[in-house]
């Protein structure tokens, strides 16, 4: 039964079959749109026609998606509509290839994130089903929870460029007002070339 829910949270956290990719290799990186993809399935997990039947509420500590562990799943549905929000804090080893840069806010959060731009890396990346009576940003990014030490490995972000990180954390959020996912940096693997900001102006 555990077997079956596993498998049910990889569908709908918009999991996709694309092969591995050598996260090492920082040439010829492009930003994906909308269901730009690898992969013939990882155009589904932007199919907003899709309206997923799974209970999110289901979810337990202990169960895995996408290879992380679900530490705690609080989450409910809202308005008429019923759309799911909360937070869901999963850990494990999560390597991902994004562009470092600062908070789209920033100097009001004062916090770095990373963009992640390609289809493997956003492939392993837990979200919410797509559900098109909630409007929610399309790219895939987060922020650092361990800020502090993240300036520290990977610098004040003054330009944006390009890295290879480690994860050990991360926390999928949806709400009514602005949110954003946070994830906490475990190792910095590769630091590429400066590229343009993708999250606000420079």
């Amino acid at each position: 039964m555990r077997v079956l829910a596993v498998l049910v949270c990889l569908l709908y956290f918009g999991a996709c079959s694309a092969p591995a990719e050598d996260e090492s290799g920082l040439a010829n990186l492009a930003p994906t749109t909308g269901t730009a993809s690898d992969s013939s399935t990882g155009a589904e997990r932007w199919d907003l026609t899709a309206r997923p039947d799974f209970d999110l509420g289901a979810l337990q500590r202990g169960d895995t998606v996408l290879g992380l562990t679900v530490v705690t799943a609080d989450v409910e549905r809202v308005l008429a509509d019923s759309v799911w929000v909360g937070d869901i804090v999963l850990e494990g080893d999560l390597v991902v290839h994004g562009l470092y840069q600062r908070h789209p806010d920033w100097p009001m959060v004062e916090t770095p994130c990373v963009h992640v731009v390609r289809s493997t890396s956003i492939a392993r990346i837990p979200r919410f089903p797509p559900d098109e009576n909630f409007i929610a940003d399309r790219r895939t990014w987060f922020c650092f929870e361990n800020a502090a030490l993240a300036i520290a490995v990977l610098g004040i972000p003054q330009a944006a460029y390009e890295v290879v990180i480690a994860l050990d954390r991360y926390v999928v959020r949806r709400g009514l007002a602005d949110t954003f996912d946070t994830a906490r940096l475990a190792e910095l693997i590769e630091v590429g070339p400066v590229t343009a900001a993708t999250l606000s102006a420079p």
